[in-house]
């Protein structure tokens, strides 16, 4: 069961900024997206960055603006999205960071995502809770406790995979020692991708830091349910040894 927290605000704000930046936040986290708010970013004392992990846990369920759900159809926040689009990443010339879902597909299948592709699938997926965190169902909690216990790696994402369009993958990044250092990012997707049913790659993701996805075509409820298995029982391992071997 998903764990969802109840947020109360009491504000003046006649342009209605706060309730048009949450709507936003939901639009694009709930979109599968990961990023990164900062706020006042000119001020060296002030400045402070704040993650969103759309890609991961992060999930926003509904906003309401005085008792009164809002939609993404409502002209509260249609508009204003369609102008910050517009602005941040049409004519910026800005790209859109890929969700991990769609690097795993293009992994596997070495062709482009579909389009229009969103970064969560477009049917219900069974979750459970583990250590706070919104987990796909079937992840055994010692294949999630190695993950996350391995050195110089910081686990941003996982899927069991849903079918064959939406496969298993790990999404994580390394410690920030190794971000300029193109042999070594190299090295670690070449020797995670020569395992069977494997292959990795990595692209820039938020914070401009390199982000790695490690996927296989396999998926929970394949005809390959051994092999599946077998493979979420030896991923922690082979990243572990790829990067600190």
């Amino acid at each position: 069961m998903d764990v969802f927290n109840k947020i109360e605000v009491e504000v003046r704000d006649p342009d209605k900024s706060l309730i048009r930046f949450i709507d936003y936040v939901r639009k694009i986290a709930n979109a599968g997206h990961s990023f990164e708010v900062v706020v006042d970013p000119d001020s060296r004392e002030n400045g402070k960055s704040f993650g969103f992990d759309g890609d991961g846990p992060f999930f926003i369920k509904s906003v309401k603006l005085n008792g009164k759900e809002i939609k993404s159809k409502d002209d509260l926040t249609e508009n204003y999205l369609r102008q910050l689009q517009e602005q941040e990443i049409g004519k910026a010339g800005i790209p859109k960071k890929k969700p991990s879902p769609s690097f795993a597909y293009e992994l596997v299948y070495k062709k482009p995502a579909p389009p229009n592709r969103r970064g969560r699938p477009p049917f219900p997926v069974e979750h459970r809770v583990w250590k706070g965190l919104v987990v796909d169902k079937h992840l055994k909690d010692k294949w999630l406790s190695d993950l996350n216990n391995i050195p110089n790696v910081e686990i941003r994402g996982t899927c069991e995979g849903h079918n064959k369009d939406w496969v298993s993958y790990v999404a994580f990044r390394l410690d920030p020692k190794y971000d300029d250092n193109k042999a070594f990012l190299k090295s670690v997707a070449k020797k995670l991708s020569q395992y069977p049913n494997t292959v990795c790659g990595y692209d820039i993701g938020t914070q401009g830091r390199p982000r790695f996805v490690v996927a296989t075509p396999l998926f929970y409820g394949c005809d390959k349910q051994k092999e599946w298995e077998n493979w979420w029982n030896n991923i922690a391992r082979r990243i572990n040894k790829a990067v600190n071997r």
